[in-house]
């Protein structure tokens, strides 16, 4: 509940929310540990924030929840399932000082600035409504995902379409697959190139369980044609 200056290195690509940023940050001065920042106003884009990026930031950090309904999980629970040690809240871009770039994998950096160039124009050419499912269903951001369209998929029983998992590796990686076959008979190009696009897709929106999951059996299932089985 203390103010606290923490210096840091961002562990993901910034998630970006019509009025808000959720940071990833792996502390390296103040503590030892991964935090959850949420960085409410605007201003953050001008900071040139990615993941690598080395930052200066103050926050007041927790670890549980003030008030919590019945039956539902605590933070601590929430955090420690998602790797977390705290979460904090910033309220002005002023609060972050940013230091440096650090290195990072080039295949990383370049998937998420992918992700976010993709982002950054499905917002500007669609309207906020069409643009939040959009960024839900693709990219896996569901942070612009309005109440009213979250609740109209769930009132449909479609609100898997807005979950990235198997459904979109399978479409993907298969759509892929049919394109690799009509320029190619060598099994080897068959497997190879359909499955490194599944699994850079599957980094750059998360690489959740869910994901990982469908990403192996679409490989495994893959190799099997290339050894006949």
């Amino acid at each position: 509940g203390q103010s606290v200056v923490l210096t840091g290195v961002l562990n993901g690509p910034p998630e970006y929310a019509r009025d808000r940023v959720y940071l990833n940050l792996k502390v390296e001065h103040g503590f030892d540990g991964s935090v959850s920042l949420l960085c409410l106003g605007s201003g953050y884009r001008a900071l040139n924030l990615r993941y690598g990026t080395r930052i200066r930031v103050s926050t007041k950090l927790t670890r549980t929840d003030n008030y919590r309904n019945p039956g539902v999980s605590p933070l601590s629970e929430y955090l420690e399932r998602k790797g977390y040690d705290a979460t904090g809240v910033i309220k002005s871009a002023n609060s972050i000082t940013r230091l440096e770039d650090t290195r990072v994998l080039p295949v990383l950096a370049w998937l998420y600035e992918w992700r976010e160039r993709l982002q950054r124009e499905i917002d500007s050419r669609f309207d906020p409504e069409t643009a939040g499912v959009l960024d839900a269903a693709l990219l896996g951001n569901r942070y612009n995902l309005s109440s009213a369209a979250s609740e109209r998929f769930r009132e449909g029983g479609t609100f898997h379409v807005l979950v990235i998992s198997g459904l979109h590796i399978t479409f993907i990686g298969g759509l892929v697959l049919l394109i690799v076959r009509r320029l190619t008979n060598r099994r080897m190009l068959q497997f190879a190139l359909p499955a490194t696009i599944v699994w850079g897709y599957s980094v750059a929106v998360g690489a959740e369980a869910s994901v990982v999951r469908a990403a192996l059996m679409f490989t495994f299932a893959g190799f099997g044609t290339c050894v006949f089985r």
